[in-house]
């Protein structure tokens, strides 16, 4: 009775074993050059390009603390506004957040009559010399490691977040002037 029981139990924590994901990939959106990039295209009928180079500028200013160290490019006769920042990492310690690696990224919002296109891309890791992010994604390479996973879901959550409030900001309907009475 012993070894059915034993049988039992080890036969279903190798179920839950093989439950769990042990791969890094979907996490993140990768292009066909194998790089992360988040790139969208949103229609704004009704609106020219210096209207939403406009709003552009209102987000920055508002999403970013320090705007102006964030942008490297601001170009309204481009319609073009470009920037590095980053995305500081947690890890969980005794049910607590606490920081961890900082990841740089750039991102570029380009303006045209009637739409914008945002891409967000050259995800690397802070380290003493340049670390792609793609190496945590190459299965075949050393940095891949399952443990880089929350790592890359905090990455996609927070760049998805970016892209929805940038999203709305920049759609969101101009409020009617109030007349003078």
């Amino acid at each position: 009775m012993k070894k059915i029981l034993l049988f039992l139990v080890m036969l279903l924590l190798t179920g839950a074993l093989q439950a769990q994901d042990t791969t890094l990939a979907g996490i993140v959106p990768v292009d066909e050059s194998g790089l992360i990039t988040w790139q969208g295209v949103i229609q704004v009928s009704g609106k020219t390009k210096d209207d939403l180079y406009k709003k552009g500028i209102e987000w920055v200013n508002s999403y970013f603390p320090n705007p102006s160290s964030v942008t490297k490019k601001r170009s309204p006769e481009d319609g073009v506004i470009e920037g590095t920042y980053s995305i500081r990492l947690t890890d969980s310690v005794n049910g607590r957040k606490v920081p961890s690696k900082t990841v740089n990224y750039k991102f570029r919002l380009e303006f045209r009559d009637g739409r914008f296109r945002y891409t967000i891309n050259e995800f690397t890791l802070k380290a003493d010399s340049r670390f792609p992010l793609e190496r945590w994604l190459d299965k075949k390479g050393p940095f891949y490691d399952i443990k880089n996973k929350p790592y890359l879901e905090q990455v996609r959550d927070t760049v998805n977040d970016m892209v929805d409030k940038m999203t709305a900001f920049i759609t969101k309907p101009d409020k009617p002037e109030e007349e003078e009475w």
